[in-house]
């Protein structure tokens, strides 16, 4: 996960050294998109493995029980079966993402490895609750800011905990919109958070620091 820092009147992107620098950027906010650094889309079929990735991504490192994360995604079938899904999805993510190490498996617990991810969800998060950050373009009515839009599962408790997150986001956006709008004619630099950077540049919410 890159986060930002203030250094004079520009914001510093800080991202761990794992990898050799690479990253596996994962977008939240819009469609869900995941690929390596400007590599080709990963994951573009498997809707359970993309939920499990989100879910586990906003946890924020936060482990959670594998029994958990069976009931979020599989709780309409046995228990036998979903646990069975779950261990199928984890080899899906595995091979999918090339070995790499983006999710960890401790005691009965998985968490989000994100040292060497960049989630856009979480990076708008950093940013909006940072005191440099006096706003940031995040519109509650834009489909490319809703987070997953368009996403949807036939289980209940993972769209319970979407529509939740979801609310979340646009009440954090709405929130620092409207306490941190730049005064006294303060000069607002524009920033364009890599939400899913690839070929053709960047995408996604600005982030506007005062000098």
């Amino acid at each position: 996960m890159l986060f930002g820092l203030r250094n004079g009147a520009t914001l510093v992107l800080l991202g761990d050294p794992a990898m050799n620098g690479k990253k596996l950027r994962i977008q939240l906010f819009g469609g869900f998109e995941c690929r390596l650094d400007d590599g080709p889309l990963l994951l573009t079929s498997a809707r359970k493995a993309q939920a499990m990735l989100a879910y586990l991504a906003m946890a924020q490192g936060k482990p959670c029980q594998r029994q958990h994360l069976a009931d979020l995604l599989w709780g309409s079938h046995g228990e036998h079966q979903a646990r069975n899904s779950l261990r199928q999805t984890l080899f899906v993510i595995r091979r999918e993402l090339k070995g790499l190490p983006v999710l960890v498996a401790e005691s009965g617990t998985i968490r989000f490895n994100a040292s060497i991810c960049q989630v856009d969800a979480l990076d708008l998060e950093i940013l909006a609750r940072h005191k440099d950050a006096v706003s940031f373009d995040l519109h509650p009515e834009s489909a490319a800011s809703t987070l997953l839009d368009g996403f949807s599962l036939s289980e209940p408790a993972f769209e319970e905990w979407l529509e939740t997150e979801r609310r979340r986001c646009r009440e954090l956006a709405c929130q620092r919109r409207s306490k941190n709008q730049p005064r006294g004619g303060a000069k607002v630099y524009q920033l364009r958070v890599p939400l899913a950077e690839g070929r053709n540049g960047f995408r996604g919410p600005a982030v506007a620091l005062s000098r």
